[in-house]
């Protein structure tokens, strides 16, 4: 078997193991088996939560690009890979994770007083 028949093998496996996947969360979703009531609220209040908000399209958006970056790239069946994460998109993701995360610390007793 040569190395491209493999490449193409492994991404065909990929592939319909990532849309599984994607199935499987969306049929959570629609049935009501994946709870998404207060998702982007704090428990103790039903107010919505601007960290949560900023990480949810921070990584949304970051996906989007990233998965739009990887399918206009060419592949070569000498070297496939991924493209590299820009620096800029790194930083805001690991920002929205650090707000995130703060703000997370900050509501648990240690973080108040």
């Amino acid at each position: 078997m040569s190395p491209e028949r493999l490449a193409a093998i492994v991404q065909l496996v990929l592939c319909a193991w990532l849309a599984l996947l994607a199935a499987n969360v969306l049929y959570g979703l629609l049935s009501g088996r994946i709870n998404t009531d207060r998702i982007l609220s704090h428990d103790e209040t039903r107010d919505g939560s601007a960290d949560r908000v900023v990480l949810l399209l921070t990584t949304l958006g970051f996906a989007l690009y990233y998965l739009i970056t990887a399918l206009r790239l060419p592949l070569d069946p000498k070297d496939p890979s991924l493209p590299d994460i820009s620096a800029d998109m790194l930083v805001a993701l690991l920002g929205a994770n650090g707000v995130y995360l703060s703000n997370k610390y900050m509501q648990t007793p240690k973080g108040r007083s």
